[in-house]
C-alpha cells in the first residue's frame, strides 16, 4: 500500500514537470525582437545639417546624421520615436554618438 502511494506521487511529479516543459517549449516559439526607430521630426536648429538625420538599415535601428557646428551655441535636434512591435520586452539602455573630428595641417 506504501508503495503504490509513493508511486502515485512519482507519477503526479512527473506529469507536472512534463507540463511544465511543454508549456514553456510553446511560449518560446511566440518570441519575436523587434525594436526600431520612426518618426524623426527635425527640430529648428541654429545649423543646417549636411546629411539631415535618417533612419537606415533594414531592422531600422540606426539614425544617422552629419552636421558641422562651428561656433559654441550651436545646435542640431531632432526627435525620433523607439518602437517595440516584438513579444520581447525591451529597454535602450545607451544611445552612441560617434564624434569624428578631421584636422588638416597644410605646411608651407
Amino acid at each position: 500500500m506504501r508503495k503504490n502511494k509513493i508511486i502515485i506521487k512519482l507519477i503526479c511529479f512527473i506529469s507536472i514537470v512534463i507540463t511544465f516543459f511543454i508549456s514553456n517549449i510553446s511560449n518560446a516559439n511566440d518570441l519575436r525582437w523587434d525594436l526600431h526607430f520612426e518618426n524623426i521630426e527635425i527640430t529648428e536648429g541654429s545649423v543646417t545639417a549636411n546629411q539631415e538625420a535618417t533612419i537606415v538599415g533594414t531592422s531600422r535601428s540606426q539614425v544617422v546624421f552629419d552636421v558641422t557646428l562651428n561656433v559654441p551655441g550651436d545646435f542640431y535636434e531632432f526627435t525620433v520615436n523607439a518602437v517595440n512591435n516584438g513579444t520581447v520586452d525591451a529597454m535602450i539602455n545607451e544611445i552612441g554618438i560617434k564624434i569624428m573630428y578631421i584636422f588638416l595641417n597644410i605646411y608651407s
